[in-house]
């Protein structure tokens, strides 16, 4: 099972955001699966996929992410094997 964490980004720049974010996985030694963003009518979504829970959680925490629990909560679509 894998944790996706969702970390709407609004209207700040994205990119140093998604560098922020790249460097605290670096210094945890995260590595996620996925890290991918997509575009949505009020902002970019930052969608990063965890194996382990606590990871996901920590990350979450760290950058006001979110970990939807139903498919139907979900704004990231899921991977291929999730």
């Amino acid at each position: 099972m894998l944790y996706t964490v969702e970390v709407r980004l609004g209207a700040i720049d994205l990119t140093p955001r998604m560098s922020d974010m790249r460097q605290w996985l670096d210094r945890h030694r995260y590595e996620p699966d996925l890290f991918k963003y997509q575009v949505e009518r009020d902002g970019p979504v930052v969608c990063v996929e965890f194996k382990y829970e606590r990871e996901a959680l920590s990350f979450a925490e760290a950058f006001d992410g979110r970990i939807p629990r139903w498919r139907s909560e979900q704004v990231c679509r899921p991977s291929a094997g999730g």
